[in-house]
């Protein structure tokens, strides 16, 4: 999108900065997207992103700030699960039970 939008010559500053934070937008919300698409990691790489304010364009940290309680919480019991599930192959690998539930967008 960015090659797409540049490649042509803008003449004037201000039409650059208007066309490069509307490419900022469309490339966020495809990002926004993916994340509510694919769940998990890509959620939580979302989050990260959208907490990065200083560094990248607002468009950005805006779209993506909704990322920050998509995360439902699981039970203790699911992850418990899916980590017997995904570690088979490394018995020495254990979970330290959590008295009460973390949200996992608390879990970093």
């Amino acid at each position: 999108d960015y090659y797409k939008s540049f490649r042509k010559t803008h003449q004037e500053k201000e039409e650059r900065w208007k066309e490069l934070e509307k490419v900022h937008r469309r490339s966020a919300e495809r990002l926004l997207s993916l994340a509510l698409h694919h769940r998990g990691i890509y959620v939580k790489a979302g989050q990260q992103v959208a907490s990065m304010d200083p560094l990248l364009p607002r468009a950005y940290t805006e779209t993506l700030s909704v990322l920050q309680d998509q995360v439902e919480p699981h039970s203790f019991s699911d992850v418990e699960k899916t980590f017997q599930i995904e570690m088979k192959s490394h018995p020495d690998l254990s979970l330290i039970h959590i008295s009460e539930p973390t949200r996992q967008a608390e879990i970093s």
